[in-house]
């Protein structure tokens, strides 16, 4: 796919925008290695690269900027970016959803300073010196195994992040295309149907095509742009509402499977535990204990 970009000069250039897809296994977040890329790609969720060893250069739309070791580079979602060059370089990245965790939980007062930082982020951010060595120590300890501490880690590294005043925005303006501009509002309305439907059967067949795509099509598309695939999203949405009903009702584990969707009580009680990690009646226990 080919858009154009104006750089600083005020000249229109083009480049190659590669949109790539999440890991399907990918939740809340997700750490990995970065490898230099030969063109610029964007994702639906926001990064943070942590530089551990050697020096490169990183491009952000249209503008390039040196890194070095120590580093911590921030990108927004929706902001092409690559790693161009690097020389004997170790980058560790944290890729992770905010949306994930609800609207009103982003919205919320305590969390005023975290949502600014991640505004600023879509110009790019890159942090050095006592910034890294907090952020980077609790970083190293994260392992994906997605417990509920790696979560809290998580948000330790944003709120120092958030509260640090040593960092340089790495490109003047945040760009928007057409394209992109069209996939977020696209997938934003898919995933507001689901939410508002997931208790009831969906076919993707028909779900694509009530948005105007061949099936195929539509698993590619959600996949690309929401990072997980459309069955997991599902069945995420799902148990987040069953969650939220174990907490605060006292129907029945049954009763509750079906409210939120599932015709199988065998199931939901799969789903479930591959989720959480655990029974819906564990669960439900843990919270009285």
């Amino acid at each position: 796919m080919m858009v154009r970009l104006t750089n600083q000069e005020g000249r229109s250039v083009s480049i190659r925008l590669v949109n790539r897809a999440e890991k399907e296994t990918y939740t809340f977040f997700d750490k990995r290695v970065v490898q230099p890329e030969p063109e610029l790609y964007y994702r639906s969720d926001f990064s943070i690269l942590f530089i551990e060893k050697g020096e490169g250069v990183i491009q952000v739309n249209s503008q390039t900027s040196d890194f070095s070791e120590q580093n911590i580079i921030v990108i927004g979602p929706y902001i092409p970016h690559r790693v161009v060059s690097a020389t004997d370089c170790r980058i560790t990245a944290i890729v992770f959803r905010m949306k994930a965790m609800g609207e009103d939980f982003i919205n919320c007062c305590q969390l005023a300073h975290v949502r600014s930082f991640l505004e600023r982020s879509s110009y790019g951010l890159r942090y050095s010196g006592s910034t890294y060595k907090k952020a980077f120590r609790i970083a190293d300890r994260i392992e994906n195994t997605f417990g509920f501490r790696e979560v809290l880690s998580l948000f330790e590294i944003l709120d120092i992040l958030s509260l640090s005043g040593n960092h340089k925005i790495l490109t003047t303006e945040p760009v928007s295309t057409p394209i992109i501009d069209k996939n977020k509002q696209q997938i934003d309305r898919i995933k507001h149907y689901i939410e508002q439907h997931s208790q009831d059967v969906i076919y993707v067949e028909a779900l694509a095509q009530q948005f105007n795509m061949a099936e195929s099509t539509f698993i590619r598309f959600f996949k690309s742009n929401a990072g997980v695939s459309f069955t997991k999203y599902l069945n995420r949405v799902r148990i987040d509402k069953a969650c939220h009903l174990l907490t605060t009702s006292s129907d029945t584990i049954a009763s509750i499977s079906a409210t939120v969707g599932y015709s199988s009580l065998s199931n939901f009680n799969r789903q479930f535990r591959s989720i959480i990690g655990t029974t819906p009646r564990q669960y439900r226990c843990s919270l009285c204990a």
